[in-house]
């Protein structure tokens, strides 16, 4: 620890030893107070660094610049995606190639990178090399020219829910119709069949196919029936049947007008735009993205808010600051900065949590009692840590109920572990400060000088001096005896003259000498 001086009585060795200690420990840790701020800064200027070099370091000008897009799509996926766009267009990239190999992932995480290719100025094209299954399907339909390798599938986008236990559940007609508007719409943006997109999302879409003079066209049922009744010689064929969800091969997108082309390679398809292969560059995971998507895990989250109050709570029972509340505060801007540079917290989320740590402070160290700062404090503190945990406040849809219970679950943990951590160093520092501002352990023997209550009337106009600090409360000497005495509401050092001026039953109220009172 950074110092070694708890309260209580020691004997002057033990005091000597102590304090030789602690200024020992000062001298080794000269400025602790100022580690987590510079460390927080350091890291979000590296992690600045290393998201800019996910993007903006692999482009160069007329390059190629492929982005892969593999695995699990989840927020630290899309993070890396929108910083690979950003480098791309800053750095002059000719095209960008959406290579997809993924069985989906987070809605929301999917939507995002949708929204981040569809507003890119550079051409993009999207190269499924084995899947683009449920989130992966919408981010292939948001580039105009789609290529499939063959063997390789792309489709059923329904999307589900994700129970407590990790269980697939059913989701709502709610969650489908949104899904099922945002594929149709992508589609009909970049210029493929919008009933195609659809019925990867409700399996109640039922899509045909009507050839004619071997170009497909893709019709909803009834105007197929339609297109028959009037050519019976119409070559028609059915692309999704009512209740199963569609899912293409490379082989069937090609023929349905999806995919434009199955090359054998990415090189091929880079051939097939017109550019050369020799300037594609593929962009990679920083190891900076890779540190938010560690910090914005669960399990991380749970310990990292949990040993940050312990660390806040133990600095609180020992004077001046140390490696304690050093280690606290570090763990909660690893935290806070984590969900921040992930999108997932906003600086008001941060800023609520420290506005509720300096009410509690407030409240624990300068106000007598518990009241309004301390109960606003931990409003204040939960509420950034709640803001901080889900990217939408209010759920609307399953997956944000989703990440609600995630966030719950987070929550609880911490909570849990906390609270018995507090239980320890309440046991284990009986005479730390903030017991003593919770639990009243004074005695006010009459063998200490303490009267009774029935005596304190003949103290009215009485002087004496201010034994404590009165904010408003304190203890005073009067007429030679201590006394429990209390201000109007102004606040007086100690060591001040002081007289009573008004006594009501047994509170004694003072003013300073010479001061003026009402």
């Amino acid at each position: 620890m950074a110092r070694f001086s708890w309260c209580g009585s020691r004997s002057s060795s033990e005091s000597g030893i102590f304090l030789r200690c602690a200024r020992n420990s000062r001298k080794a840790f000269p400025s602790v107070s100022g580690i987590p701020l510079v460390v927080f800064l350091v890291i979000v200027l590296l992690a600045g660094r290393g998201f800019e070099s996910s993007g903006e370091a692999v482009a160069v000008s007329g390059a190629v610049l492929v982005i892969p897009v593999h695995d699990v799509i989840d927020l630290g996926v899309a993070f890396f995606v929108k910083r690979s766009v950003e480098g791309a267009e800053r750095s002059g990239v000719q095209h960008i190639v959406v290579e997809l190999d993924t069985l989906g992932g987070r809605v929301d995480a999917a939507l995002d990178i949708r929204d981040a290719l569809e507003g890119c100025e550079v051409p993009i094209s999207a190269y499924v090399n084995k899947r683009a299954i449920s989130a992966g399907a919408l981010i292939c339909i948001t580039a105009k020219d789609i290529a499939m390798v063959s063997g390789s599938t792309i489709g059923a986008a329904t999307p589900i829910g994700i129970g407590p236990m990790g269980d697939k559940q059913q989701t709502g007609e709610k969650e489908v119709s949104y899904l099922r508007g945002e594929f149709r719409a992508t589609a009909e943006r970049n210029g493929h069949s919008p009933l195609l997109a659809e019925a990867m999302v409700d399996p109640d879409t039922e899509v045909w196919a009507v050839f004619e003079n071997g170009v497909p066209r893709i019709v909803s049922s009834s105007e197929a029936e339609e297109l028959k009744s009037q050519s019976e010689k119409l070559e028609t064929e059915v692309v999704s049947p009512r209740g199963k969800l569609l899912t293409l091969t490379a082989a069937e997108a090609l023929k349905f007008g999806l995919a434009g082309s199955t090359p054998a390679t990415l090189e091929d398809f880079v051939r097939s735009l017109g550019l050369d292969p020799s300037s594609m560059i593929v962009a990679k995971v920083s190891w900076s993205e890779n540190v938010v998507r560690f910090l914005t895990h669960p399990i991380v989250s749970g310990l990292l808010l949990t040993f940050g109050v312990l660390g806040i709570f133990f600095e609180l029972q020992m004077p001046g600051w140390g490696i304690s509340g050093t280690l606290g505060t570090l763990f909660l801007l690893l935290f806070f900065g984590g969900h921040y540079l992930a999108g997932l917290a906003t600086f008001l989320d941060v800023l609520l949590f420290v506005v509720g740590l300096g009410l509690l402070a407030l409240e624990l160290l300068v106000i007598p009692g518990f009241g309004i700062a301390g109960i606003s404090g931990m409003v204040c503190i939960l509420a950034g840590i709640y803001l901080a945990l889900v990217k939408r406040p209010v759920p609307e849809f399953s997956w944000d109920y989703q990440m609600l219970s995630s966030a719950l679950i987070t929550f609880i943990f911490v909570v849990i572990a906390a609270t018995i951590g507090i239980v320890a160093i309440w046991k284990t520092f009986p005479d730390s400060r903030v017991r003593k501002f919770m639990v009243l352990s004074a005695r006010e023997d009459a063998e200490a000088g303490y009267t009774a209550g029935e005596s304190l009337e003949a103290l009215e106009g009485q002087v004496g001096r201010s034994l404590t600090h009165l904010r408003p409360s304190g203890k005073a000497l009067i007429g030679g005896e201590r006394v429990e005495v209390q201000t109007q509401g102004e606040f007086i050092e100690k060591d001040r003259p002081l007289r009573v001026v008004r006594v009501l039953g047994n509170k004694v109220f003072v003013a300073e000498e010479g001061a003026e009172t009402t």
